[in-house]
């Protein structure tokens, strides 16, 4: 899901009923360009760029495909079975 807040807005994935990933939708090699913004890919496991076309992988944030070399910004999560916290 895409939520607002951090740079350009943030993506949550679930990772399990306890678990949760969010990343910021910047993206780290052209994070100033309006049109930067991560994007779930259809299969679901990976986010790209949709100016850049760099690969991310959805479990880390880690970088597949560049020209990006940095990693998605992650945030914390924290999940009480209720609520769903997301901080830097």
């Amino acid at each position: 899901m895409y939520f607002t807040g951090g740079v350009s807005g943030i993506v949550v994935y679930r990772l399990s009923e306890w678990e949760f990933t969010a990343f910021d939708r910047a993206c780290p090699y052209d994070w100033d360009h309006e049109d930067s913004w991560i994007w779930v890919e259809p299969g679901g496991i990976t986010l790209r760029c949709q100016r850049c076309e760099s690969l991310f992988s959805i479990l880390d944030g880690g970088v597949i495909t560049g020209p990006s070399t940095y990693p998605l910004k992650r945030y914390f999560t924290k999940y009480d079975g209720m609520r769903l916290q997301v901080r830097s």
